[in-house]
């Protein structure tokens, strides 16, 4: 393969990765809609269930669907941290691709309007704003772990309040059903980890 067509080929890559870098930033946009709107409607499924408790209407919501509700957010919670991964993946790997298309750059090759901030470094730049203010001991600033701790206790005692409440509202069978799957689902995984 020659230079130029190494190069092409750095750039195209380079091109894919911000283009699934720009979709990301969608996807995390859409998918904290998606889990606070399931939320909501996990609160409205609550305050439903607990105002009509009586389970002969017919239009009251089956027992299976108040039991499977709460799996909408966890779906929606292990995508994005899934896709999360990827991200972080991703950021490393345009790193080490702008430094190689760098590289293959004339030393000329400068920004007019800013002459010391380096051609092709966007990657770097975000990863050097994220880091800044942090240190390795602390991993983030105090309050910004403090504010996102609480951020992340109020979801889940917001998530867990709705769930022992949906839960409290189910018959019998329902809890034997939902730890039963639960149960199959957690064997499951043990297997498949225990032999990769």
């Amino acid at each position: 393969m020659s230079e130029e067509s190494e190069f092409t080929a750095l750039l195209a890559d380079y091109e894919e990765a911000r283009d699934d870098e720009r979709y990301f930033v969608a996807l995390q946009g859409t998918a904290l809609t998606l889990a606070l709107t399931a939320l909501s409607l996990l609160g409205a499924l609550a305050v439903m269930r607990w105002r009509d408790q009586s389970a002969d209407d017919p239009s009251a919501v089956p027992d299976v669907v108040i039991a499977g509700a709460p799996l909408i957010v966890l779906a929606i919670l292990a995508y994005v941290q899934s896709a999360g991964a990827q991200a972080v993946i991703r950021s490393f790997y345009m790193r080490a691709l702008e430094r190689e298309i760098r590289s293959r750059l004339p030393e000329s090759t400068r920004l007019d309007s800013y002459p010391e901030l380096r051609v092709i470094s966007m990657a770097e730049l975000q990863a050097t704003y994220a880091a800044m203010g942090t240190s390795a001991t602390t991993r983030g600033s105090t309050y910004y772990r403090f504010m996102a701790s609480w951020i992340f206790i109020a979801a889940w005692i917001a998530f867990g309040g709705m769930v022992i409440a949906l839960s409290l509202s189910v018959s019998p069978s329902i809890h034997r059903w939902a730890f039963g799957c639960q149960r199959d689902v957690v064997c499951a995984l043990r297997f498949v980890w225990g032999r990769g």
